[in-house]
């Protein structure tokens, strides 16, 4: 996958770039993935080597007396703009003042550009913990990507692979010559002290995890989004390699799930999900299968017999949304199931309550699916018809919560791209009537 597209940059995105072992890269790739599309600028909050002068097509310096209307040419002719003060001390471009940053993000937002912030500094390290002035993080940013390098799993906890050691030793729980784990990774960057340290509530924070070029790399990129992914504030987790043409593998985030059960089962004859099958209420199948797989939380939205249905799942610890106006049709379910999920909800699985041999393993592989691809829609397919339960990333939650009537999420499948799954009859197999249901059994 493109950096670009894990990041979800949008025009108008001012991205500040924080911790260690590639965010120069990061910033260089974007700029290559970006060029042409939209103005972008790159600029910093703290000093820049003298070799990455080459990351945008031109240099602007905020001493030269015109640097706005230089920096606005060339916003306007949609190039990429590197804009700093004049060298500093170790020969580094330093950072421009506030003022002229904030002049600057105006231009670029006004625009509907992309500001690029290199907002810390780490010597070349993989890792680091800031220090009390670290980092240097611009007002105006809407995101923040905190970037570290996997390969600094399984080296000594030393200044050559950590910066400040003796400050990121204690967050980690390491001390000096210790070998450093995932979960210390992990640890660090979760820390309000260490990798979360002076971002402002509310703003979108995405960790990449980068220099992935092995499996065992890829394993121990996979445990670090595992233990950051319950973190508060953390959107994704990227795995990448940022010297690839497609940098990023895999793009971990919270995934919930949504059992849709508030029907009044018209066609069976009375309400079906109550329905006894090898010993147990019908909805209690998929909402079990739910609670095995890998989703981060779910909810039933209930309706019809709600009492019935609640009383039936007592025992599970689901979230339960009612319904009131479940007559009027399917979309009121999904719109309140979508409500129900948390905000930083990177997808929705929604699954049907009438549905008992769906299996955790085909959730896992929509879920999987959708870290390889972010795929808008990801839904299983059987003898070439799509089937459920289906995935729908974030990117489609304005349209699902704009679906009206008896209609599903089916009803997007015109308007976005369907990664289709391969899978086996149980993911077609429904209960409608009594006959369903005795051909089950």
């Amino acid at each position: 996958m493109l950096l670009k597209d894990s990041l979800r940059i949008r025009p108008g995105d001012v991205l500040a770039f924080v911790g260690a072992g590639g965010k120069s890269s990061a910033i260089a790739r974007l700029v290559i993935e970006l060029q042409g599309s939209l103005p972008i600028l790159v600029t910093t909050t703290t000093r820049l080597a003298h070799e990455q002068t080459s990351i945008a097509n031109t240099h602007v310096f905020t001493q030269e007396p015109d640097w706005v209307e230089q920096l606005k040419a060339r916003i306007d002719a949609r190039e990429s703009v590197l804009l700093t003060a004049e060298p500093g001390a170790e020969g580094k471009w330093t950072a421009p003042d506030e003022n002229d940053l904030l002049t600057a993000c105006e231009l670029i937002l006004r625009s509907e550009g992309v500001m690029l912030v290199e907002a810390d500094g780490a010597r070349r390290r993989s890792l680091k913990a800031p220090t009390e002035h670290e980092p240097a993080m611009p007002s105006f940013a809407t995101q923040v990507v905190l970037v570290s390098a996997v390969d600094a799993v399984g080296s000594s906890l030393s200044d050559d692979v950590v910066h400040r050691p003796e400050l990121a030793g204690p967050l980690m729980g390491l001390e000096a010559g210790d070998p450093i784990t995932t979960g210390a990774v992990a640890r660090l960057l979760s820390d309000p002290h260490g990798g979360l340290k002076g971002i402002n509530a509310g703003i979108t924070i995405r960790c990449l995890v980068n220099k992935i070029r092995t499996e065992n790399q890829l394993n121990a990129g996979r445990e670090i989004a595992a233990s950051l992914i319950s973190t508060e504030g953390i959107q994704s987790i990227l795995l990448c390699n940022l010297q690839d043409e497609n940098p990023v593998q895999e793009v971990h985030g919270r995934i919930a799930g949504v059992v849709l059960a508030a029907g009044g089962s018209t066609r069976f004859g009375r309400q079906k999900l109550l329905e006894n099958w090898r010993g147990e209420a019908l909805i209690r199948y998929a909402v079990r299968a739910a609670l095995r797989s890998e989703l981060d939380m779910m909810v039933v939205v209930v309706g019809a017999q709600r009492a019935k249905i609640e009383q039936s799942l007592s025992d599970m610890p689901v979230g339960i949304v009612v319904n009131e106006a479940w007559r009027e049709g399917q979309a009121g379910s999904l719109r309140l199931g979508l409500g129900a999920v948390p905000e930083r909800t990177e997808g929705v699985v929604f699954l049907l309550g009438d549905m008992p041999l769906v299996e955790p393993e085909l959730i896992n592989a929509l879920i999987r699916e959708h870290q390889l691809s972010l795929g808008p829609i990801v839904a299983p397919i059987v003898g070439g018809q799509r089937a459920n339960p289906v995935l729908f990333d974030q990117v489609t939650f304005q349209a699902l919560a704009g679906i009206q009537g008896d209609h599903g999420g089916r009803a997007l499948y015109d308007r976005f791209p369907v990664r289709e799954l391969p899978w086996r009859e149980t993911a077609a197999t429904d209960v409608d009537t009594l006959d369903d249901l005795r051909q089950l059994s």
